[in-house]
């Protein structure tokens, strides 16, 4: 299924550069919605059922379709956000998602180029547009797209930084790239202490187990005495879900990469 029906000439200019650059970004946008995706929108978006829009909802189903590789249903859902309110961004923000998961990347660069069209600072639509553009082998405005998205993401995405200093690294610029990537790193580290902090939350509330109907004897003031039902409840201290350790996990893991990309910048800049 291919709702934005790329034309010949589009499919042909994707034609891979020979870079290593142009492997990393394809690997990635491939599989732009990780597992992991879903749950960040869950800790630090504005997925509350009972205050999200129709379009909101719409594009979270198509989310939750997408990781589950029902593409019937991711676009359908898409589609009908773009019914819903046409500028919404986010809708084409997720139509450039889905296509690149499915590797149709001409779909996803009009995709992008839509979202942009809509609002020219969108740096979700910034970073991927700028992924798409390096597999075209356009390094100048992949470039310049990747300092777009770093700059105008409001909360800054260490994702964004990171792949800006990536491109700087490449372009032998690591000094820039040191100090890029010391970015990516502050805003990745408190990323982290929101899921950490989300997590022991979560793990200090309790959360009933056992239920159970039980006799008590109450006595009146007079003396006399009589025995009535009472509801009886054991609770332990709640676990949060598997999959809010698991982003931690693999987030943790991300700075350890990060840490060895500033590392090689800086011995390659002295």
């Amino acid at each position: 299924m291919n709702p934005l029906n790329p034309s010949a000439s589009l499919i042909a200019c994707c034609v891979l550069v020979a870079s290593g650059l142009t492997t990393i970004a394809q690997s990635d946008i491939s599989s732009s919605t990780s597992p992991n995706q879903h749950v960040e929108q869950m800790l630090f978006g504005n997925f509350d059922k009972k205050e999200e829009k129709p379009v909101e909802r719409m594009n979270r189903r198509a989310l939750e379709a997408m990781q589950a590789s029902d593409w019937e249903k991711a676009f359908k859902h898409l589609m009908e956000g773009i019914k819903e309110d046409p500028t919404y961004v986010d809708t084409y923000n997720n139509f450039g998602l889905a296509h690149s998961m499915r590797k149709e990347y001409p779909s996803a660069e009009k995709a992008y180029l839509k979202a942009l069209e809509i609002d020219p600072k969108n740096a979700k639509a910034a970073y991927h547009y700028s992924r798409i553009l390096l597999i075209k082998g356009d390094e100048t405005l992949a470039y310049q797209m990747a300092v777009d998205a770093a700059e105008n993401s409001d909360p800054k995405e260490w994702k964004y930084y990171s792949w800006l200093g990536t491109l700087q690294s490449q372009q032998e610029k690591f000094a820039e790239a040191t100090s890029t990537f010391t970015s990516a790193l502050e805003h990745l580290t408190k990323r982290i202490d929101t899921v950490s902090k989300a997590i022991s939350n979560e793990e200090l509330k309790d959360e009933i187990v056992e239920q159970w109907t039980d006799t008590e004897i109450v006595t009146e003031f007079g003396g006399a005495s009589r025995e009535v039902e009472v509801q009886r409840f054991r609770t332990e201290r709640k676990n949060a879900p598997d999959e809010w350790h698991a982003l931690k996990a693999s987030l943790e893991k991300q700075r350890v990469e990060l840490l060895a990309l500033k590392a090689s910048a800086e011995k390659a800049s002295s």
